[in-house]
């Protein structure tokens, strides 16, 4: 959105004064939440909010001396933060005529350099002394030459992004020049800038708000084309400046996606990418996606849908606005549309989804801080908030290993990752390893010391201590968490004889009848160490059958090294509450913790339609619909993995995308689904092999609203001297339009009006006045140029001595001006567009 060059789109959220004072604190808020994710898994947060003046317009971030700072467009200034003492508040630097700012980052000197709205300036901000005076310095502008091209600048300078990059310098992007630049922070008032048109054909950024970053010593920046108003193909343009080469990636199937960021990760490129359109409701996102370039692979490109955030329930597909590399290694995104900070795990490709705390939260810029591994953003409705995603290793009292051992017996233990809550983690599945933390003996820690854990969970077996001694710890590690140490462990030399069996473990404790388990007994002494001399027969029995099973399996086991296993016992009846007693001769027995048996799960018999599409869709606009495959007892079947195909009901055409697809856990997920012929009462139908089907509730597809056509110029018609030596004579006004016009309202003569300036007297209190009033009817032709032109053909320019005014009218009631799409001059219903001519009609200007 080109509004957003100005950082219009961040400005109208309400305002209110300036305080007094250039520095303002607030204290913060926090909050625990949950972060959903589209996977199977669940990952935790911790949010903190710190308040800013509210509809300061919080817009860009960056990370500068330790702290994050930040734009506030509204406000006229910019806010930072001390990420290693977030309760002492927000401290915001008032700006002056130094500001507005709107984009911001971090120069090789460490100082924060941003630009302000409307100005065409590089301004730098030292954080080491944010109250000292800041320098502003101008971006080459209007009739500048580039050295890579014959034309000057037509217009100001407008600064869309910035970045720190080669050379030294700071580089930016000038949408409005179609252009790069940089400034040397060392020399400030050394600038330069080249056009982007070189080579002939690259897309260019002209009309976009062009991002930029810098990776491997090149600048990357996005760019588009445009037709009809609309993105035709959108891409990243690159340049070497030390090679001086000029190169672009065109995304596939970009066309309708309007790329919005850049950012690096690792190696790779990434940009985010959305259709956006505005109806009567507001912004509707129609697709959204972001896309790797990988410039270690001859710049190969791929695309990957982000999906509808789990929550709310009446989530939209997201609008990634901003993208950030975060501190795991994935990509973030602020997602204004839904109020939610996203990520995008770059391996596996799946999305997760944070919502977060400040009702209508609008999350823009934001960044990773490497003072306290969090991610800060902006949010546009008053506040900077901090992500902190902690996770540690954890073991609990019953996974610790045992107090008191035999030297040479083996034992385990188990180790969780966790959240600083206590929480699992089961997307950890990395490496933890083991080794001794206090030695007190002088022990060899025997075993497998390194294990994967799986689904956040680590399991150590086989572990010895080969000397006795009291006191032994044991700490396990892993990169990037907080590293355990469990309880102690006093390890004896002789080995004493076993006086009674404990139970160490029953797998599985609740399963279906006649599935096989496990259970694991050991001989211990009266230490509770293990007799790993201990080789007599053990035998299992039920204790309690509330189910009156038979227990089946070999009930009768020899101890090996003082551990007795029973393998693949059986349970043949449903059942809550068994417990089974362990028993050999000369020993104390042992009972069980409680067994479940439940019965047979049961298996889908129909299915229903858990996310209806929606009640009113636009043709050719994306939606999603969800099938679940359900029991008679209205549960799902979560082995159900048939295909399921969905259809439009009674026979009719136009449903569009992927319409038969395999069930995961018994859930069927159509994305991008579209309806490609208007109509109302429309339902879909879904079906599946053996289950009975279901209807969809009733949609009306509508045509979408085409966009309304706008005016690219406006001009004065001279005519050519008829004579050799003559002077070009007045011949009328010229308009020219964007995209092609509907031939019958443009032409009409009757969608415009001409009129002279007369001056008449009114009566002002007791004097009378004289006032130019546009009174005065002025008799034109109409000439048709072309499809996007038209001229309003008039000799008589002595008539506008004292100037005049033209007025176009789109009124769609009225037959008004349209584009050949049908979009009417000023909005969907029409407007009247009114232009100034000025006296002796030397220009003319639009003045509504």
């Amino acid at each position: 959105m080109n509004s957003s060059i100005f950082g219009a789109d961040k400005v109208d959220r309400g305002q209110r004064p300036l305080p007094s004072a250039a520095y303002r604190r607030r204290v913060g808020s926090r909050r625990r939440l949950t972060m959903e994710t589209l996977e199977p898994r669940q990952l935790l947060a911790t949010i903190t909010t710190y308040p800013t003046t509210a509809g300061s317009g919080q817009a860009e971030v960056t990370v500068a001396s330790g702290l994050i700072w930040f734009t506030e467009l509204s406000a006229n200034t910019i806010g930072s933060i001390d990420p290693a003492h977030p309760e002492a508040g927000v401290t915001s630097r008032t700006l002056g005529n130094a500001g507005p700012p709107v984009t911001i980052t971090t120069g090789p000197d460490n100082a924060v350099w941003y630009t302000a709205f409307g100005k065409g300036t590089m301004s730098r901000l030292d954080p080491a002394n944010p109250a000292a005076a800041i320098q502003s310095y101008a971006l080459p502008g209007k009739n500048y030459t580039p050295a890579n091209s014959a034309a000057a600048f037509p217009f100001s300078a407008t600064p869309s992004d910035l970045t720190a990059g080669p050379g030294g310098l700071i580089w930016y992007t000038d949408p409005a020049n179609n252009a790069i630049g940089n400034l040397d922070p060392a020399h400030p008032a050394n600038t330069s800038a080249l056009a982007v048109t070189r080579p002939a054909g690259m897309l260019g950024i002209k009309n976009l708000t062009s991002h930029i970053v810098s990776s491997a010593g090149k600048l990357w920046f996005t760019e588009a084309s445009f037709a009809n108003g609309a993105v035709a193909s959108s891409g990243v343009g690159i340049y070497d400046p030390t090679a001086n080469t000029w190169n672009e990636v065109v995304l596939p199937n970009s066309a309708g996606l309007q790329p919005f960021d850049i950012t690096t990760v690792g190696q790779s490129i990434w940009v985010s990418l959305a259709n956006i359109t505005t109806n009567a409701s507001g912004t509707v996102v129609n697709s959204a996606k972001v896309a790797r370039i990988d410039p270690t692979n001859n710049n190969a490109v791929s695309v990957f849908t982000l999906p509808t955030p789990p929550a709310p329930a009446n989530a939209s597909l997201p609008y990634p606005y901003r993208i950030a590399a975060g501190p795991d290694g994935n990509l973030w995104f602020s997602d204004v549309q839904n109020g939610e900070i996203g990520t995008f795990n770059v391996t596996s490709h799946a999305t997760t989804y944070l919502t977060l705390p400040a009702a209508g939260a609008s999350p823009n810029g934001l960044v990773a801080s490497a003072v306290d591994g969090a991610v800060w953003y902006a949010d546009a409705t008053g506040s900077v908030g901090r992500i902190i995603q902690g996770t540690q290793l954890t073991i609990t009292p019953p996974n610790q290993p045992p107090a008191t051992l035999n030297a040479g017996t083996p034992f385990g233990l188990t180790v969780y990752a966790t959240n600083a809550a206590g929480t699992l983690d089961p997307s950890f599945n990395g490496n933890v390893t083991i080794a001794l933390a206090n030695n007190p003996g002088g022990s060899t820690l025997g075993g497998t010391k390194t294990v994967n854990a799986v689904n956040g969970v680590a399991t150590f077996s086989g572990l010895t201590l080969d000397k006795a001694s009291n006191g032994y710890t044991l700490t396990v590690s892993t990169s990037g968490l907080t590293s355990a140490t469990t309880t102690g462990v006093n390890v004896s030399s002789a080995v004493q004889g076993a006086t009674h069996l404990v139970v160490q473990s029953v797998s599985p404790t609740s399963m279906n009848p006649g599935t096989p388990f496990s259970v694991i007994v050991r001989a211990e002494n009266a230490s509770g160490a293990v007799d790993t001399t201990y080789t007599g027969s053990v035998t299992i029995a039920l204790a309690s059958n509330p189910g009156n099973s038979t227990l089946g399996g070999t009930l009768t086991v020899n101890a090996a090294g003082g551990v007795a296993t029973f393998n693949g016992l059986t349970l043949n009846n449903a059942g809550n509450g068994y417990t089974l007693g362990v028993t050999a001769s000369g020993l104390a027995g042992a009972t069980t913790s409680g067994i479940n048996v439940a019965p047979p799960a049961q298996h889908a018999t129909h299915l229903v339609i858990a996310a209806q599409p929606p009640s009113s869709a636009l043709t050719g606009s994306p939606f999603s619909v969800v099938v679940q495959a359900l029991t008679d007892g209205g549960a799902i079947d979560p082995s159900f993995s048939g295909s399921v195909t969905i259809s439009l009901a009674n026979g009719a055409s136009g449903l569009g995308g992927q319409t038969t697809i395999q069930a995961v856990n018994g859930v069927a997920t159509f994305n991008n689904l579209t309806l490609a012929n208007v109509g109302s009462g429309y339902a879909l139908v879904v079906t599946s092999p053996g289950l009975a089907g279901t209807n969809s509730a009733a949609i009306t597809v509508q045509a979408p609203t085409p966009p309304s056509p706008v005016i690219v110029a406006a001009s004065i018609v001279m005519n050519p001297p008829k004579k050799k030596r003559g002077k070009a004579t007045f011949g009328g006004f010229q308009i020219q339009f964007n995209s092609a016009m509907d031939g019958a309202s443009f032409g009409n003569g009757n969608n415009y009006s001409l009129r002279a300036m007369v001056q008449v007297t009114q009566k002002v209190g007791k004097k009378r006045v004289k006032v130019l009033q546009p009174a005065k009817p002025v008799a034109f032709s109409i000439q048709v140029v072309d499809s996007t032109t038209v001229k309003l053909v008039t000799t008589n320019q002595k008539v506008f001595k004292l100037g005049g005014q033209l007025t176009l009218s789109g009124i769609s009631a009225a037959g008004g001006i349209k584009s050949a799409a049908g979009g009417y001059l000023g909005g969907v219903t029409g407007s009247v567009l009114t232009f100034s001519i000025s006296k002796n009609a030397k220009s003319i200007t639009r003045i509504s």
